[in-house]
């Protein structure tokens, strides 16, 4: 069976050899698809209607392999704490996931298994967890049905919504995709966000990340960034939205809660041990820290970071 695995993973496997001063602690798999997904996401390098190479996904190479080679190596490999299957919509995706989680099980891989999906039937999420996925992924993205609608997002916004609980009421948890930098207000990001915590999702945040000639939108600022991600952790923590942030007529005022963040709140979201190195930004510009070393060596510009991002927000 055809896959592609991440450059990183491949690397970590000794099936490739790159450079990195981060590794990854989750082993991705994207589905095969020469003519990429039936999707027609405007910002994605998978969609069928972006003129990009199909070996993309954001910043990261995923080459082509054969799964059998990468899950024999992948279980003599003690790296890796987690596996995630990163699926696309195409005839025949959802036999190709149960053949995926066969083939890992029937080899000797035992490990958390996340699967990034479209919006399913419950009665196939209690299939997949059968097969041993314990946490799925749901690319919902963006943060109102107007813009959904704008980047063409497949199925509805009420469909996705409806998933979501479906798959909490089935796993317990879900990591729900969120991308800042589409164009969305501020305060609509962050009440999104809420919503999904309040409901028991886990949020990974990803900043948008123009690649080649695909660029829907401007890569956002990171300043503005670690204000969100300060606010997700805050949000994780057990605050109300109302403890954190306050409207004052147009302007959105972050309160002196912000300042109490630790370090880990600017580290990778996601599910556990998902760290995506350089997924979505270059070493010399980090949105997600993927690693504490790299987190600690850069805490003081991070913080300076957090401080301009709330005088930003507070001068309107």
């Amino acid at each position: 069976m055809k896959i592609r695995a991440s450059i990183g993973t491949l690397s970590v496997l000794g099936l490739s050899r790159i450079k990195m001063s981060a590794v990854p602690t989750t082993a991705y798999f994207l589905q095969y698809s020469e003519e990429g997904c039936l999707g027609e996401c405007t910002y994605c390098t998978q969609s069928h209607i972006n003129l990009f190479r199909k070996d993309y996904l954001s910043r990261v190479i995923w080459p082509e392999c054969e799964l059998e080679q990468v899950v024999v190596a992948l279980s003599k490999s003690s790296t890796f704490k987690r596996v995630c299957l990163q699926t696309v919509i195409r005839r025949g995706f959802l036999s190709e996931v149960i053949n995926f989680t066969r083939v890992l099980r029937e080899l000797g891989v035992h490990l958390p298994l996340s699967i990034a999906v479209t919006p399913l039937p419950k009665g196939m999420l209690e299939t997949l967890k059968s097969l041993g996925v314990n946490r799925v992924g749901i690319g919902l993205d963006v943060v109102t049905p107007e813009l959904f609608l704008k980047v063409r997002k497949p199925y509805s916004w009420s469909v996705y919504w409806s998933f979501i609980d479906k798959a909490l009421e089935v796993f317990g948890k879900a990591t729900v995709h969120l991308i800042f930098g589409l164009g969305e207000k501020l305060i609509d990001f962050i009440s999104t966000m809420a919503s999904l915590v309040s409901r028991g999702a886990d949020v990974a945040l990803f900043p948008y990340t123009p690649v080649g000639n695909l660029r829907v939108s401007k890569r956002p600022e990171l300043k503005v960034y670690r204000v969100i991600q300060a606010i997700r952790y805050l949000l994780t923590e057990g605050y109300n939205l109302d403890d954190i942030v306050k409207l004052s007529g147009h302007k959105l005022l972050v309160k002196d809660v912000i300042y109490d963040v630790p370090l880990e709140a600017f580290l990778t979201s996601g599910c556990p041990n998902c760290n995506r190195p350089f997924y979505t930004e270059s070493p010399l510009r980090i949105y997600n820290y993927p690693s504490f070393n790299l987190l600690i060596r850069d805490k003081f510009k991070v913080y300076e970071q957090l401080n301009e991002g709330v005088f930003k927000l507070s001068e309107g």
